[in-house]
Order: C-alpha cells, then sequence, then structure tokens
C-alpha cells in the first residue's frame, strides 16, 4: 500500500493531486452556541483585531457597496464595515442576523443579489459542502476569500486546519484558483495578510467574473 493511499485510509481524506483539491466527508458539525462564543473572544484578540481591520479595508479598497458576508463569526466584521447582510446556520448568528433585519439567505437565485456588490467567504467556503449552489448563483459581484492553503495531503492532514467536523474541502493555491476558474471567476489578487496578523497557512484572495 503506497503511502498515499495509506493517507486515504487513516484519515478519510480524498485527495486529487491533479486538481489540488482535497475532500473530507464531514458527517456531523457542531455550530452551537458554544461555537459562536469562541468567535465573540476571538475578536477581541490582538489576532482578532488585526484580522478584521485587514477585511474591512481590503473590502473596501473594491467596493463600498453592500456586502453579503456567507458565515459571520460573531458579527464583528459586519458591525465594523456597515452596510452588510450576512448568513449563518450558527443559531446564536442566526437569531443575531434575524432580529436585525440582516439575514440575507446565498441560495436565492441571482435575481435576489441585485443589491450585492461583494460578497465574503472569511474562513467559511471550505465549511461548506457544495458551494457550487451558492457561486452559481454570484454575478458580478466581487467574491473575498480567507481560507487554509495547503502543499498537498500530507501538509492538509498534519495541519491544525485539518477539521473534521468542520471542512469539506482542502486546497493547494493553484487549486483554489483553478476550482473558483472553474465556475467562471477569476483571480484579481491574492495576500498573506492573515498570516502576517498571527495566523498559520492561511491566505486572502479576491475574485470576479470578467463575463
Amino acid at each position: 500500500m503506497n503511502e498515499y493511499v495509506e493517507q486515504i485510509a487513516k484519515n478519510g481524506l480524498v485527495w486529487f493531486p491533479e486538481k489540488g483539491l482535497g475532500w473530507y466527508p464531514v458527517k456531523k458539525t457542531h455550530y452551537d452556541d458554544a461555537y459562536f462564543d469562541v468567535y465573540v473572544k476571538m475578536a477581541r484578540t490582538k489576532i482578532g483585531r488585526c484580522l478584521n481591520k485587514f477585511r474591512t479595508e481590503w473590502v473596501n479598497s473594491y467596493t463600498r457597496g453592500r456586502i453579503l458576508d456567507i458565515g459571520i463569526g460573531s458579527g464583528t466584521f459586519m458591525k465594523r464595515r456597515g452596510n452588510c447582510v450576512g448568513y449563518d446556520i450558527c443559531p446564536k448568528a442566526l437569531y443575531l442576523l434575524q432580529n436585525e433585519g440582516l439575514f440575507f439567505n446565498p441560495y436565492n437565485g441571482a435575481g435576489a443579489w441585485r443589491r450585492i456588490e461583494g460578497v465574503t467567504f472569511f474562513d467559511t467556503l471550505e465549511h461548506i459542502e457544495w458551494p457550487e449552489l451558492i457561486l452559481n448563483n454570484i454575478g458580478r459581484q466581487f467574491v473575498f476569500l480567507s481560507i487554509p492553503i495547503f502543499r498537498d495531503a500530507q501538509h492538509a492532514v498534519n495541519s491544525k486546519h485539518f477539521k473534521r467536523e468542520e471542512h469539506y474541502l482542502y486546497f493547494t493555491e493553484k487549486g483554489l484558483i483553478d476550482y473558483m476558474k472553474n465556475y467562471g471567476f477569476d483571480l484579481l489578487e491574492s495576500r498573506d495578510d492573515e498570516t502576517q496578523c498571527g495566523r498559520e497557512d492561511i491566505k486572502s484572495f479576491v475574485f470576479r467574473r470578467t463575463a
């Protein structure tokens, strides 16, 4: 049995080397109140403040229009930037959005997106089993991503970001760019500001359809 097959058997991560893409069959998630509370605490840390400053300034450098924040964490980015709506499945986050009239369902058809100028997937694309159901609804909006990036399958399974109850998708940098290209999005910019803030193996990208 070669090393690649052994990794699949041991960790359950199916890796496609030619695509720079890994898939893990998440069977159980834990997006409960405690999960939300962790993000409240993280937002108050030095790293959390650095991240939200970067994210706000970066998004604003492309658009001052309305942003759809998919997976809002504790809602800190939305509050800091303003002019945002959001989507989440965590009960506390969902209550926050609905209570403030800021909930937006990204699975709605493209016609519902007319007032949205940008979409953020900050630490969230990898949590979504079928992201194409959202990506196919996006038109000319800017798409901002912050996501773990791996060299290969070995790097992924040994990483702190290998999370069996959260992450379906694992990418190399080229794998992510090709994945987004497959859905019609071209890369405009990539950055490592979140790693500079103190995170591990995180890169940020902005994409947009060219036609």
